[in-house]
């Protein structure tokens, strides 16, 4: 069993906590646009295959983020704040749910990482971006449960729900009589193209329209 990062937003953050997101998609890197994925080999790398100049090519790749009983730690937004009245209690403050937990043990902090009075008003701009956040800060751990490959438009409305998103607040109230799988599923990928675009909408090869080839990862806590 292996130990990754993996960075999620204040949103996903919150339906992981929630018990709603089991799942995530992330691009594969290091293939071309038009590779389209064969199999997976017994040790759990993918073979993709692309044509080019009357020839066929192949390349097998690692899933970057481990295979199944691999575990997740989760990077999000936080800041290290001291708690108490004297301010002695060293803590993290989650920006996802709004929430401080103390640093259970004091002698994993590495010597010299800032601190804040949680007394005192809590600057924005002192906010620690997700990548940066350590090992010994992170309060979510998963482990992997499923790995596949897919194209990204290829997404149901069913794997919408379990990426941590709404689909039944958005259905109308008084569907079109035998119409309803064909709503659901638009308003599901609507919502899901949404949040994806508002990610990766300016890298070109990772924007919904591009339609990538994507890691589905499956999950479960294991807190």
């Amino acid at each position: 069993m292996k130990e990754r990062p993996i960075l999620f937003s204040g949103q996903m953050v919150r339906a992981i906590l929630d018990g709603r997101k089991t799942r995530t998609r992330r691009v594969v890197k290091g293939i071309p646009r038009d590779a389209e994925f064969l199999r997976f080999h017994d040790n759990g790398e993918a073979v993709f295959c692309w044509s080019h100049h009357w020839s066929h090519h192949y390349l097998t790749v690692k899933p970057p983020h481990g295979g199944i009983g691999d575990r997740l730690w989760v990077r999000e937004t936080f800041m290290p704040v001291f708690l108490g009245p004297l301010g002695l209690c060293p803590a993290i403050h989650y920006r996802g749910d709004d929430s401080v937990k103390c640093v259970a043990d004091e002698k994993q902090i590495p010597n010299g990482y800032t601190f804040y009075n949680v007394n005192m008003p809590k600057p924005l701009d002192k906010w620690t971006p997700s990548i940066f956040m350590p090992r010994w800060a992170s309060r979510i751990n998963l482990e992997i449960t499923g790995v596949r490959v897919e194209r990204l438009q290829d997404i149901s409305a069913k794997d919408v729900e379990s990426e941590g998103l709404d689909v039944a607040s958005k259905l109308p109230a008084f569907p079109t009589r035998g119409k309803l799988d064909h709503i659901v599923n638009r308003i599901a990928k609507d919502m899901f193209r949404e949040l994806w675009d508002s990610l990766y909408g300016k890298i070109e090869g990772k924007r919904w329209e591009d339609n990538p080839n994507v890691w589905v990862y499956e999950f479960k806590s294991v807190n």
